[in-house]
């Protein structure tokens, strides 16, 4: 032991308890800490350098524990040598140099441990501390493991001597949200003279930065900064040379910390150049925000209102409250598809032109990575989760129309509307050129009525074909049996008065059925071609001569207005958003908001909408797992699993994928979208699960292998996350996985923070301990790996459980 350590192994105690606080390690017998966690040494002319630490033991169970030892793991190139040390002074226990020892129950034992190279090394040390048994404590990096840099050229070897909070205890207690707490920190270097880089870092649980501001400034022997704090310095640290610095944490407003020391923490890194010299560490905590709502409530809300709960949104949701959340998210308007839109192209467009033209303009591809791509970044999460539901009732599809524009404007309007009314998405669609095109609107005439788009406004867009109640049962004749919404007549009046349109003209061009296809604004009437007699739509009279657009805007009126809407429409929007199966009482009260949103307006989306989410059914935890909750369909899945592990996507990865699985955004297969509303439940006695028509024993096979390879098989850089070469602006997918590794350092810590933010802490004790099991025979030499494997591990094993593929 040198000389200068000798010196200052009296500072080292409050390093060691900060990292053992209770919630540094929650698994094995045993609990480890090393202080200093980095030290740089240079090798001997003989060829040999040592690096000299304090560590300490903790026997955690209640029995003692005998043959204790230090140990490299197999294969390491460095050996490791201890002595027990008086824990009051770290001065050396005579006769105790490598000889195991004990511990009471409950117990402890301080060492010194020497790490031994015979050549150079830039890496982490992780010994292993194990007794009599097979007790053994956790790889915990930073806490204890040794950061070491072995060199030739003789190093800088800093060693922070010492770390002075107010309460002396090792734990940065800042106040309040937005308060500010300083510590002192000391360090000498003991080896050559160089330029040192001295940086304050945090980590914390699930985000790549601390919570918190941290600045630093090299102050005086009264503690008073020399200059103003600043992020990191560049100082010239002289042999045996001794500086002191103070660092600033401000917590961030609005988010707490968790006294956690291995996952919250922060540390002053001394660098040599990109060489880890040394590092000292103090845990830091910071009371959170007073929270409205619970985390259950929170996360089941992030389920229904957006494509995939994350920390941050369920957290948003706590502070700002179930109604304070969901009103804020009705203001929101981030997400656009507007200037995709505006690419308008003519239908000869791409002829001579090699790929990728066809695929930039004459299909979904713009849109659909668009779509994703703002379904995982984009802040309005509600209005884009309504138009997504909106746009699987009011299907159109690639197979009919592929000009990108035109999907683009006609999902804009879906957009746009979302919070909008009932009644205007009906007319925007009956007057979309883009509807006109899927379902023959466009230039149908009055010798020939197209039926199309008038039988699947009254089938599919607005009454169904069974008559309703206000709660959405059927209404039953006299011997029980259904009763039809609408007739065969009624389908023929509203094809006679939807005749008489044509594309919208180019500037400068006239109406006529001859025009090209274009897609920019509404059909344009074309009055040749209209049936101008009287009509009876619904039981409501449209009298002869008002031309197409008064019938138009009296055929939407007389659907809008029909009593089966408010239940077909609001049943729909449920299942969508919170459950399969919602009881009719639920449907009733959704209805009576369509019918009347409490000023006398029928039809407010807004309101709709919020009161689908407010409702109790919703908000009520269900205790019937059989009828509670939904199947997440392909595209919930998908954009759930990205945003719960934080990944930074520009859409592409999906669409290599999510054909496999069956849902492909704007390319349904029909009119009557990817999946049936009321698709019956395989042996569900009379149960729906709409999503559950796409699980086959394909797709049950490629959504198990989706999740694997985007979870524990998901290493950046792999095939279907790269970036897409000739697509401008293509930037691929990434995920960093370093911040879940941290947290995989304590094992248990990783499953609550999953089970709170994935699982509605649903994980039963079986499934904890099966997870744990299985993450200790996932091993690496180098912890950090490790833990990152681990993680990954474990987040796969989350996702393809049922409690994370239902919603409920």
């Amino acid at each position: 032991m040198t000389e200068a350590f000798s010196r200052i192994g009296r500072v080292m105690g409050a390093a060691l308890s900060t990292l053992l606080l209770s919630g540094a390690a929650l698994a094995g017998d045993l609990s480890s800490a090393i202080s200093p966690t980095a030290r740089s040494v240079s090798i001997t002319p003989g060829g040999t350098a040592t690096a000299t630490v304090y560590a300490t033991v903790i026997n955690r169970t209640d029995s003692a524990l005998g043959n204790c030892t230090v140990d490299m793991p197999r294969g390491s190139p460095l050996d490791v040598s201890w002595v027990w040390t008086n824990a009051a002074d770290n001065s050396a226990v005579p006769g105790s140099e490598n000889t195991p020892f004990s511990l009471d129950p409950r117990g402890s034992r301080a060492l010194a441990l020497a790490f031994t190279a015979n050549d150079e090394f830039d890496g982490i040390a992780s010994p292993v501390f194990e007794c009599s048994g097979g007790a053994n404590a956790d790889v915990l990096y930073g806490v204890n493991t040794l950061a070491l840099t072995v060199s030739e050229t003789a190093p800088a070897d800093i060693l922070a001597i010492g770390i002075a909070l107010p309460n002396n205890d090792g734990v940065i207690r800042i106040a309040n949200e937005g308060g500010r707490q300083a510590m002192a920190v000391a360090a000498i270097n003991i080896g050559a003279a160089d330029t040192v880089t001295v940086r304050p870092v945090g980590v914390y649980g699930l985000n790549d930065r601390l919570p918190a501001t941290l600045t630093i400034c090299e102050s005086g022997s009264d503690g008073r900064c020399l200059s103003s704090p600043v992020s990191e310095l560049s100082v010239s640290f002289a042999q045996s040379q001794v500086r002191t610095f103070s660092v600033f944490a401000q917590a961030d407003s609005g988010i707490g910390i968790t006294l956690a020391p291995a996952n919250t923490r922060v540390e002053v890194r001394f660098l040599v150049g990109d060489r880890l010299a040394a590092a000292a560490g103090a845990a830091i905590t910071a009371p959170g925000p007073s929270f409205q709502t619970d985390q259950r409530d929170a996360l089941r809300l992030a389920q229904q209102a957006t494509f995939g709960p994350t920390s941050g949104t369920i957290e948003e949701i706590r502070r700002r409250g179930i109604e304070g959340w969901i009103d804020h998210q009705l203001t929101l308007t981030d997400s656009t598809y507007a200037d995709l839109a505006g690419q308008i192209v003519n239908t000869s467009y791409c002829s001579g032109i090699p790929y990728p033209c066809s695929r930039d303009h004459f299909s979904a591809f713009p849109l659909q990575m668009r779509f994703f791509e703002n379904a995982v970044h984009q802040p309005d999460q509600l209005r884009q989760r309504v138009a997504f539901a909106l746009s699987q009732i009011l299907v159109v599809s690639e197979y009919e129309v592929n000009m990108n524009y035109a999907l683009a404007t006609y999902n804009q309007m879906l957009l746009d509307n979302s919070f909008g009314n009932y009644r205007d998405i009906l007319e925007g669609v009956a007057r979309s050129p883009v509807m006109g095109d899927y379902l023959d609107t466009v230039n149908s005439r009055a010798e020939a009525p197209a039926e199309n788009f008038p039988r699947e406004l009254l089938q599919l867009f607005g009454l169904g074909e069974t008559l309703l109640n206000a709660d959405g049962t059927p209404v039953l004749d006299n011997q029980g049996r259904g009763m039809p919404a609408y007739s065969e007549q009624d389908v023929l009046e509203v094809a006679r008065a939807l005749t008489g349109w044509v594309y919208p003209t180019r500037p400068g061009e006239l109406p006529s059925p001859r025009s090209p296809r274009y897609y920019d604004r509404d059909m344009s009437p074309y009055p040749a071609e209209h049936d101008n007699g009287p009509k009876i739509v619904l039981g409501v009279g449209l009298p002869a001569g008002q031309g197409a657009d008064a019938d138009l805007e009296s055929v939407v009126a007389a659907v809008f207005q029909h009593p089966n809407v408010a239940p077909f429409v609001s049943r729909q929007l449920i299942q969508h958003l919170v459950m399969s199966n919602p009881p009719p009482d639920y449907v009733a009260r959704i209805s009576a908001v369509f019918e009347n949103n409490g000023a006398g307006v029928r039809g407010d989306m807004r309101a709709v909408v919020r009161a689908i989410l407010l409702d109790p059914a919703a908000r009520t935890p269900s205790t019937d797992y059989e009828t509670g909750g939904k199947l997440r369909d392909p595209v919930l899945l998908t954009t759930s699993v990205m945003r719960l592990v934080g990944a930074r996507t520009d859409g592409y990865a999906f669409l290599r994928r999510i054909s496999a699985l069956g849902q492909v955004p704007f390319e349904s297969p029909s009119v009557f979208n990817f999946y049936p509303p009321d698709y019956a439940l395989p042996g569900g006695e009379g149960l729906q699960s709409p999503s559950q028509a796409l699980m086959n024993l394909s797709t049950v096979y490629e959504r198990h292998n989706l999740l694997y390879d985007w979870t524990y098989n998901g290493y950046n850089g792999r095939w279907d996350w790269n970036p897409l070469g000739d697509f401008p602006g293509s930037t691929g997918t990434q995920i960093d996985w370093t911040p879940w590794g941290r947290l995989a350092q304590t094992p248990e810590r990783l499953l609550d923070t999953l089970d709170a933010i994935a699982l509605e802490e649903d994980l039963t004790p079986e499934q904890r301990a099966a997870i744990l099991e299985s993450l200790r025979h996932r091993t690496n030499n180098d912890p950090l790996v490790q833990a990152e494997i681990q993680a990954r591990q474990a987040i796969y094993l989350i996702v393809t459980s049922p409690q994370f593929q239902i919603d409920h």
